[in-house]
């Protein structure tokens, strides 16, 4: 009875664990790797296997083996993007890079920046001024000038904070304390035109050219080197292509700067008798910067809205030939700077 007893019990837990295994895995798949690496695909169906060819099986080993290097647990958390092209075999670098947030100092960086001024004309009006007091006649005149292009550099160091980083993109804000040295020069300033604006006035144009022909005339045509450090707060995104070494950029942001130079306030660029239009740089520069670039070449592009002003005036020591009224508001003018940033 013992005997028959024992038998019984080997039967069923041999047919129990043979069922098991029948039902669990009915074929495998070995790759072998090298001298004692082996990888085991188990399917309970040879028809299983064909789900194989939908994943790129390299590109799955060697991220596998870059998250072990890196050390990256099984347990990380990918976001859905970065699943779903892990999922398609994707051969993107930074795809299983869990969703990171919050505010972080990355490196610092330093940058020169190379590059030169945009040269344009203006045009701006005087005063109102009489010619003497036997002739109360009012004239008003225009000038015109040009600005001609010259070097612009800039040096800039700082550190960025990291915004938000998914996948192969980022967002950060580029914080930057710096120098920058603009010249351009100030050329062929001239009178364009001349008009009486006295109602009623009886002199014909010969005798207006006449009587501001005695009037003493002087042209100025200098060289402007303006001296700035500045602060520059720029939003900055950043993608990669499929190729590592390959960064997109590009970013938009604001520049405070003061100017150092203080020798181009109220400096006249043309005179005709006691009227004169004078040139000054702004105390405080407000800029707009922008950039885009691949991996260490960037095109930069600075806008100063109000990079200098022209005021006309009439000298107070000549008061015959002021005339009463409201003096004309100052005429701001922009500077355009175009040039190249190396690195970040």
């Amino acid at each position: 009875m013992r005997i028959l007893s024992l038998f019984v019990l080997i039967t069923l837990w041999i047919s129990s664990a043979t069922h098991a295994q029948e039902t669990v895995y009915l074929d495998t798949l070995e790759v072998e790797i090298g001298e004692n690496t082996k990888v085991i695909f188990l399917a309970k169906s040879p028809a299983d296997f064909a789900v194989i060819d939908r994943y790129d099986l390299n590109f799955l080993y060697d991220e596998l083996w870059r998250m072990r290097q890196d050390g990256i647990t099984g347990q990380e958390e990918l976001d859905q993007q970065s699943a779903e092209e892990l999922r398609h075999g994707v051969k993107a670098p930074e795809v299983i890079k869990g969703l990171t947030g919050g505010l972080r100092l990355d490196n610092w960086f330093f940058t020169p920046t190379i590059g030169f001024t945009i040269g344009k004309s203006f045009r701006t009006e005087s005063e109102p001024f009489l010619l003497s007091n036997e002739n109360p006649e009012q004239i008003q005149y225009s000038i015109r000038g040009e600005i001609r292009s010259n070097t612009a550099v800039e040096l800039a160091f700082g550190n960025s904070i990291s915004l938000k980083e998914q996948g192969n993109r980022k967002w950060r804000l580029r914080v930057s304390l710096g120098l920058s040295l603009i010249d351009y020069r100030i050329r062929n300033v001239g009178r364009e035109a001349l008009q009486i604006i006295t109602d009623g006035s009886m002199l014909t144009s010969g005798e207006l050219d006449q009587l501001v022909s005695d009037l003493p005339e002087r042209i100025l045509d200098f060289q402007v080197s303006a001296v700035m450090p500045f602060l520059e707060i720029s939003p900055y995104y950043e993608w990669y292509n499929r190729h590592p070494e390959g960064r997109w950029s590009v970013s938009a942001g604001l520049k405070i700067s003061p100017v150092l130079s203080d020798d181009y306030t109220n400096v006249p660029i043309y005179e005709l008798g006691q009227s004169e239009i004078l040139f000054s740089h702004r105390g405080i520069q407000y800029s707009l910067n922008a950039h885009l670039g691949y991996s260490f070449s960037n095109l930069f592009v600075n806008y100063y809205s109000n990079a200098f002003q022209l005021d006309s005036n009439v000298r107070s020591s000549s008061p015959s030939v002021q005339v009463p009224g409201s003096p004309r508001p100052s005429r701001n003018l922009g500077l355009w700077v175009v040039g190249t940033r190396f690195g970040f």
